[in-house]
């Protein structure tokens, strides 16, 4: 619900723009005591890389080319199947290394793929990363500069706003 001050407040014109394949447009609220909403920003969104991300056939590993540099348009990590460099049937990976697999993002979080690293022959199985129609990321007036307050375990960001 408006506050009543705001029913008449004339906020400049805001056209939505179209945000590229792997983010989408985030609008914030108004800052508090303010009516006008600032315009929204596109915000890189890991869900959405997922179906960019080759299923393998056997023989072939998923080998990580590019990495997303979590600016819209550049979102997602960009991999390629190849052969195997090494002969790894022999080799035995440390057990870390496969437990995120088993592991399950919480509801406010996602996963993004795992590879293998040129070079290599244990998969990279990368850890939970902020959704990001939930966790928006901090931005300043010009002149300002964001002050982290309190870390929050990934997870709990969903529980603050139940």
């Amino acid at each position: 619900m408006w506050p009543e001050n705001c029913l008449k407040a004339k906020c400049d014109m805001v056209y939505l723009h179209k945000c590229p394949e792997d983010s989408r447009l985030i609008i914030p609220s108004p800052p508090p005591g303010e009516c006008c909403a600032p315009p929204g920003q596109c915000h890189c969104d890991i869900q959405k890389c997922y179906p960019l991300v080759p299923l393998c056939e056997k023989g072939l590993e998923r080998v990580l080319v590019k990495k997303g540099t979590n600016e819209p348009g550049h979102c997602c990590d960009i991999f390629e199947c190849k052969e195997p460099e090494l002969r790894c049937e022999n080799v035995h990976c440390d057990r870390h290394f496969l437990d995120y697999e088993d592991e399950v993002c919480p509801d406010d979080s996602i996963r993004a793929a795992s590879y293998v690293p040129a070079g290599t022959c244990c998969p990279i199985n990368p850890e939970c990363r902020c959704r990001a129609s939930i966790c928006m990321p901090a931005s300043c007036p010009e002149g300002q500069k964001v002050k982290i307050l309190q870390k929050v375990r990934i997870g709990a960001v969903l529980e603050m706003l139940l």
